[in-house]
């Protein structure tokens, strides 16, 4: 499988755009919060520089004490990233059931049984990734839930109205230096393959289980992005003014509110008791840029 799409897009057919990320700092202590992510970066093989006063006048509306520039980072059209491991999958001899809900599962011999919404699936293997549910999966099937305390947050994205830099407001990604401890990666300015911008997204830990993906945009949380955006972009209030709900949604964490992140659980249950049975737990973001990482991470343990 290629795993560097942005490599291979001709090949794939994936929409990719290589535009870079820069995380920017915007006093003292986060530029020593900036540094150990440089460092942390380093021992991982990932490139990262430093921008001087001139690269960084590249983008007039960034704002901030120190820069630091992830100049392979690229974004992806999810919709054509999904067509194209359909089709891989199809290519291979597998087959896609959408709207196919997993009602429960349950253990038979050397085998496990899935009664789903399309009637019964026997397999000797499963892969568990169900996003913000397969914490839900796994408890149907009996697993320890001590060790996997996944929560369900919802978080939104705002994007300026009509006419109001829409499209050119930055030609990148441009994170906020993460705090320590923090919720979420800070509400980020980010672009899509158009180059159209948005921000976010927000964390709430205060979500509706029963009605979770009903959009809740209310003003105090555009009020708090728009605070938080004044750091680290220079922007006029009245464009500031202009932000309005765009889209909304649940993603699972494995921490607490001020907890700090946590990494993904992608593990083997053999130890647990159930051979065959891989787990994919707290999968949000970079989920979806991890994908073929992860799908890479699996079947090592798979031993495929």
């Amino acid at each position: 499988m290629i795993l560097d799409l942005a490599e291979q897009a001709d090949k794939t057919g994936v929409s990719v755009r290589r535009c870079g990320k820069w995380i920017v700092a915007t006093d003292p202590l986060e530029e020593e919060k900036l540094e150990r992510m440089r460092k942390h970066c380093e021992g991982l093989g990932v490139k990262t520089r430093y921008l001087g006063e001139a690269e960084r006048a590249m983008e007039p509306h960034v704002r901030g004490t120190a820069v630091l520039e992830v100049g392979a980072t690229s974004i992806v059209d999810s919709h054509s990233l999904l067509r194209y491991l359909e089709g891989e999958i199809d290519q291979h001899g597998g087959l896609v059931m959408k709207g196919c809900e997993v009602l429960s599962v349950t253990r038979e011999g050397t085998s496990y049984l899935l009664q789903t919404s399309r009637g019964p699936i026997h397999s000797e293997v499963v892969v568990n990734c169900a996003g913000h549910q397969a914490h839900k999966v796994w408890c149907n099937l009996g697993g320890p839930t001590a060790v996997d305390n996944v929560i369900l947050v919802h978080g939104m994205y705002a994007k300026p109205s009509k006419g109001c830099f829409r499209k050119g407001l930055v030609s990148r990604l441009v994170y906020p230096c993460p705090l320590e401890n923090l919720s979420g990666l800070g509400t980020h300015c980010t672009i899509d393959i158009e180059g159209h911008v948005r921000f976010g997204p927000d964390v709430s830990y205060e979500i509706d289980t029963e009605d979770m993906y009903r959009p809740i945009h209310h003003e105090l949380r555009l009020d708090a992005m728009r605070h938080a955006l004044r750091r680290y972009l220079t922007v006029s209030e009245e464009f500031l003014a202009s932000l309005e709900y765009d889209y909304s949604g649940v993603r699972p964490k494995l921490s607490r509110k001020c907890e700090g992140a946590k990494d993904f659980v992608i593990r083997h249950e053999e130890a647990n008791g159930f051979p065959g049975w891989i787990n994919t737990l707290g999968i949000e973001s970079p989920g979806l840029t991890a994908s073929l990482a992860i799908a890479k991470e699996v079947a090592n343990l798979l031993n495929l």
